[in-house]
């Protein structure tokens, strides 16, 4: 007989590149909207690290690090347990 994995342990399964791609998943649109961009450059789960570039209209936008900071490393660190440090690379 299986058990049934719980909502929680699926998500704790997943592999971390498509954990971080679905924890960004509306964000990911509403850069797509202005012509912007993620690219996720590193993902170490062992050492809790995401290095993200962004891409696109966001390289050259002057709220990129607001964006980075407020709505990708945030959502990243609050719904991520494991994850430690989010860096921008250029």
């Amino acid at each position: 007989m299986k058990k049934k994995i719980t909502k929680n342990k699926k998500i704790m399964a997943q592999k971390p590149r498509a954990e971080i791609t679905r924890a960004l998943k509306n964000n990911l649109k509403y850069l797509a909207t202005d012509g912007g961009g993620i690219e996720l450059v590193k993902v170490d789960k062992k050492n809790g690290i995401v290095e993200i570039r962004m891409t696109g209209a966001c390289c050259g936008c002057p709220m990129k690090q607001f964006t980075f900071s407020k709505m990708i490393a945030e959502k990243l660190q609050k719904n991520i347990s494991w994850l430690r440090d989010v860096k921008l690379i250029e």
